[in-house]
């Protein structure tokens, strides 16, 4: 199963008990900076991660300083799992957030079109409504399906009684308290788990090169990340090598960032070129 918007450890990550930054109330109200007044980020854009409601969904995820976001979310009313994942661009002026075409990868099933329109505070709140529709028969995907050999038999990630995240906006702002990551911070071994059922090993060196455990001739993921000096996040840059992947020899792209409360689980959420097919890596640190 993939969990959702539970990190292990809080703060600075430790080894404790899972704790959940999903409550309800934190929907309603701002989650409190840690940060020192000298590292507080600048608020006078929407960049920056943010946390709360789509309808009953909770939400969590990134707006990056070019407008494009990546949002995460669960089913209906259950926190302890993820059910897809929302991207696009979206126009950042005179206080609106507009996106007439974003994508919606359910885990249930094909993508949907999304409009989000809000009004946004920067550093403070997101507030407006997401609407969803289907996307033309030819220009859908189909289902995915894993072909890894290597990655086990494990379950589909657990998914919503509904498909889709559709339904009134309301995300607040979230402060981090470390600085944006660099490639040696983000350096190390992850146990991860994808949407499309497969868990595996991958490795991230200190220069940003990804590569998973596995046989190259079978199904191996290999990628990069880069740096974004001015967000709390990093671009990334991902291929499915080997006949028996799920999608063999695509190349996808997206975002990967930290829990805020963990320095211990990275998030990726990654579309191919013309976003019909989105994959969601959730990635703990080992």
């Amino acid at each position: 199963m993939l969990s959702a918007l539970t990190v292990v450890g809080c703060g600075g990550g430790g080894d404790g008990p899972p704790h959940s930054l999903a409550d309800g109330e934190l929907a309603a109200s701002a989650a409190p900076s840690t940060q020192a007044p000298d590292a507080v980020q600048t608020r006078s854009r929407p960049a920056g991660a943010w946390l709360g409601m789509v309808g009953e969904r909770v939400t969590f995820g990134f707006v990056l300083s070019d407008g494009s976001y990546h949002l995460l979310y669960s089913p209906p009313g259950d926190a302890q799992a993820l059910a897809g994942f929302m991207h696009g661009r979206a126009s950042l002026a005179a206080g609106g957030f507009r996106s007439p075409d974003g994508r919606d990868f359910a885990f249930s099933g094909a993508p949907r079109s999304v409009e989000i329109y809000a009004a946004i505070e920067p550093g403070q709140s997101l507030i407006g409504s997401v609407s969803a529709s289907d996307i033309a028969p030819d220009h859908a995907a189909t289902s995915p399906t894993v072909g890894d050999a290597s990655a086990g038999d494990a379950a589909p990630p657990a998914i919503g009684a509904s498909a889709g995240a559709e339904g009134d906006l309301l995300l607040r702002f979230v402060a981090y308290s470390e600085a944006p990551p660099t490639l040696p911070s983000v350096a190390g071994r992850y146990a991860a788990q994808s949407s499309l059922g497969a868990s595996g090993t991958l490795t991230i060196d200190a220069h940003g090169a990804l590569l998973s455990e596995g046989d190259p001739n079978v199904c191996r993921l290999s990628g990069q990340l880069t740096a974004r000096a001015d967000d709390h996040a990093l671009d990334v840059t991902l291929a499915f090598e080997g006949p028996q992947c799920s999608h063999p020899g695509q190349s996808f792209t997206g975002a990967a960032f930290f829990h805020p409360a963990s320095q211990s689980r990275l998030y990726f959420t990654v579309t191919n070129p013309v976003r019909d097919i989105g994959v969601v890596f959730v990635s703990d640190r080992t």
